[in-house]
């Protein structure tokens, strides 16, 4: 059995096809940047895990002002190619080197998935330092009764490109975004007739989720 690949890894070989394909369901995503703009007090916006960058080209049509960051350098060089006006940076998710304080909203959309739990917990106390007092964070999640975690074996379609999805729990995820110094946490299902269709998300269990949650302000911060 072909062994596990740092997740980036996985990405690399299949930016085109996975570029080419746009957004799988694009009133979905379009509901969850939605939620950032709503919530955000400023345009200064930081995505984590852009992958081809679509969702941040998305919201720098609706006036923000985006960084966008993945590890996978196959999707940074087509971002960058693709959409010149976004500034896209290759760089860790778990630990992005910004100064403190530089974003109005941080947005992550099915990237956490490839994080585990401990790595989640630190990110989410970087990202609570990265974002101003009353800054907002919206991560799109999934989570599972039946599974803790899942391999895909073929990737995109490409045999023996696995990956591993990982699932955190909704309230787990609540208890540790507050750990990490957020408050106002708000979590809600979200729905989406496309991925609730794929045969791996059904035979998993897999749930969807939105968590949202507001910065502390200068005297709550450690």
């Amino acid at each position: 059995m072909a062994t596990m690949q740092p997740p980036h890894k996985a990405y690399d070989p299949v930016v085109d096809s996975y570029a080419a394909d746009g957004e799988e369901d694009p009133a979905f995503r379009s509901r969850i940047r939605n939620i950032l703009c709503e919530l955000t007090p400023g345009n200064q916006i930081l995505e984590v895990g852009c992958g081809p960058g679509l969702d941040a080209v998305a919201l720098s049509k609706q006036g923000m002002k985006v960084t966008a960051i993945d590890l996978s350098s196959g999707f940074i060089d087509y971002a960058k190619k693709t959409h010149p006006q976004v500034d896209f940076r290759c760089m860790d998710m778990r630990a992005p080197t910004f100064e403190d304080a530089s974003f109005d909203g941080l947005l992550g959309i099915a990237c956490f998935c490839h994080l585990s739990s401990q790595e989640v917990a630190a990110a989410l106390k970087r990202y609570h330092r990265l974002l101003r007092p009353g800054g907002v964070i919206v991560l799109q999640m999934m989570d599972s009764q039946k599974v803790d975690s899942y391999v895909v074996e073929d990737w995109c379609g490409l045999d023996g490109n696995r990956i591993e999805m990982v699932c955190h729990d909704r309230n787990w995820m609540a208890d540790s975004i507050e750990s990490a110094g957020f408050h106002d946490i708000e979590i809600g299902s979200i729905r989406s007739a496309y991925y609730e269709a794929i045969p791996r998300i059904q035979e998993n269990g897999i749930n969807l989720y939105v968590a949202t949650a507001l910065a502390s302000d200068d005297a709550q911060r450690q």
